[in-house]
């Protein structure tokens, strides 16, 4: 994995180690994991924010089970990239299932080492978080965001406030950079850095680096992200004007990107095809 020298404070975790003191597992991984110096049984449960086409569950949770082939049971909340408004309307169903799911897991909690990323329900104001990692076994939360900040917070969306109940709550708690680490240790004793890292492998390399034709730049982002192209849109249609720049935009997103458009080519990003498109 490529990551930061920040890695190097986050306890023994390393790709393919022998030991992670954080949850006890001993490699391989099996669908249960020993208690460190309790020789107990458990196994692992993981409740995230998003399905795996959501970067942050997927880059924070799913990709190091797939690295370090550890089995767990995953709990998503309705399975998609975002929790947007917009969304859950489109699916009421499945969001009174979730609901009625993160509630039957406190009897189930109590056996297993819990890893709980960001809050486990977008409605939810912390207790719900609080309740599931003090019933665990041993729980674990993670996150890679200012989620502290009460700028992040909305009308329906509670971030701040879930984040100090889960911070509070947790046995360990696990921050993407020491500057959010430093905010979570107000409130825990034990918290531990590891950076949101990327496996190269996945990347297909580029090969041919000829000059041809008018260049071309390409973004990769989340939809909650594109707005940022906003802030550079006068430097890029200013190359666009004088060397005919044009602009690949891989995203999930459809948004207009206001006078972006007319030198953007949007591809829709998925796990299958994001890093092919990287490389053309």
């Amino acid at each position: 994995h490529l990551c930061s020298e920040d890695q190097q404070h986050a306890l023994s975790v390393r790709a393919r180690s022998s030991d992670c003191r954080l949850c006890g597992f001993t490699q391989p991984l099996p669908a249960e994991a020993t208690v460190a110096g309790s020789g107990e049984r458990m196994s692992m449960l993981t409740v995230t924010t998003y399905g795996r086409s959501g970067g942050s569950a997927r880059v924070r949770v799913f990709d190091w089970l797939d690295w370090l082939h550890a089995e767990a049971d995953s709990v998503t909340y309705v399975d998609t990239s975002d929790n947007a408004p917009r969304t859950l309307l489109c699916r009421p169903g499945a969001v009174v299932a979730a609901e009625w799911q993160l509630r039957r897991l406190l009897p189930r909690v109590r056996e297993h080492t819990l890893l709980l990323s960001r809050q486990a329900s977008p409605f939810s104001r912390g207790a719900l978080e609080g309740s599931l990692l003090s019933a665990a076994s041993r729980g674990v939360y993670d996150f890679d965001d200012a989620l502290y900040l009460r700028e992040a917070d909305t009308r329906w969306s509670h971030k701040s406030t879930v984040w100090r109940a889960a911070v509070r709550a947790a046995e360990v708690v696990i921050a993407g950079n020491a500057t959010l680490a430093d905010h979570a240790s107000e409130l825990n004793d034990h918290v531990v850095v590891i950076p949101s890292c990327l496996d190269p492998g996945r990347y297909e390399r580029k090969r041919d680096f000829e000059w041809q034709g008018a260049p071309r730049a390409v973004w990769i982002g989340s939809p909650s992200t594109e707005r940022h192209l906003r802030d550079i849109a006068a430097s890029l249609l200013r190359v666009h004007e004088d060397r005919g720049l044009t602009m690949t935009v891989i995203s999930a997103g459809a948004a207009p990107l206001g006078d972006l458009d007319r030198m953007v080519t949007r591809v829709p990003w998925t796990l299958d095809t994001f890093a092919v498109e990287l490389a053309r």
